[in-house]
């Protein structure tokens, strides 16, 4: 087996995030029950926002059949697999998103300017722009799950803050694991890493002062949930750019450290 090296994502890598995602490929999706302690004008605009979330999971069926043809040296069966079961475990988000919102009594959203926005993006060029937008989507997506579930933990909402942050925490597995994918395209080439970081930095914050913006109105404290949602935005944004430029001998232990920085910060 070859050695891990910041310069390049081995066959092992591939492998580790293949089994990761199948140890989580049967879990079922969450049920909701008993009372919610929201208003029904809180409860309506928390599930307009929670709508946006889940039309976006429920969109990226496209990825895993385009993968399968994407070539690149550093493209092999294993991570086309891992990348269909990362399709899948989306898919069951949506479907969870959808047993929330149905328990807060609202009904999923069919199309939103968002979402419409994002998809145009995904597809106006190739597959890696494809990956880089839904790599800065994942990063909205870990600031919004966490802040909802540290949210409803101070709210005595226990049910609704474990879902989201258990959804949280799998969707810090997907931002790292679109970031693997970049890193192992720039290869060694440091101008390419500093150049992904930069798109990457300037695309994610705009993102995430937006997203706390239109998002922050389902809750009494608009403005604290607001800036909660950008303190941690901006840690993430911050860990993971220190995970796309560091150099290690041990690719594995940089990637847990990461896992672990952010679960932790959020």
């Amino acid at each position: 087996m070859n050695v891990i090296s910041r310069m390049s994502i081995s066959e092992f890598d591939w492998i580790d995030w293949l089994a990761r995602f199948r140890v989580r490929a049967a879990l079922p999706p969450r049920g909701f029950e008993g009372p919610v302690g929201l208003s029904a004008f809180r409860k309506d605009l928390l599930a307009r926002s929670i709508a946006v979330f889940q039309l976006g999971e429920a969109g990226e069926g496209r990825l895993a059949a385009e993968i399968q043809v994407f070539g690149g040296p550093f493209i092999n069966d294993s991570y086309k697999q891992a990348c269909s079961l990362f399709v899948r475990e989306e898919g069951r988000h949506a479907l969870e998103l959808l047993l929330i919102l149905r328990f807060l009594g609202h009904s999923p959203l069919q199309k939103s300017r968002a979402n419409t926005a994002f998809v145009s993006l995904r597809r106006m060029l190739g597959i890696k722009t494809k990956l880089f937008v839904l790599l800065i989507a994942e990063v909205v997506g870990v600031v919004f799950y966490s802040s909802l579930a540290f949210v409803f933990d101070e709210s005595n909402e226990p049910a609704l803050a474990d879902a989201f942050s258990s959804i949280s925490l799998e969707e810090i597995d997907h931002l790292i694991f679109h970031l693997d994918f970049f890193i192992a395209a720039c290869g060694d080439g440091q101008p390419n890493k500093i150049f992904i970081s930069l798109a990457f930095a300037l695309s994610a914050m705009p993102m995430i002062v937006w997203a706390s913006c239109l998002h922050s109105a389902a809750f009494e404290h608009r403005f604290s949930f607001a800036m909660r949602m950008i303190k941690s935005g901006t840690k993430v944004v911050k860990a993971s750019l220190c995970y796309l430029l560091k150099s290690s001998p041990d690719y594995r232990e940089v990637r847990f450290r990461l896992a672990n920085c952010l679960s932790i910060c959020l």
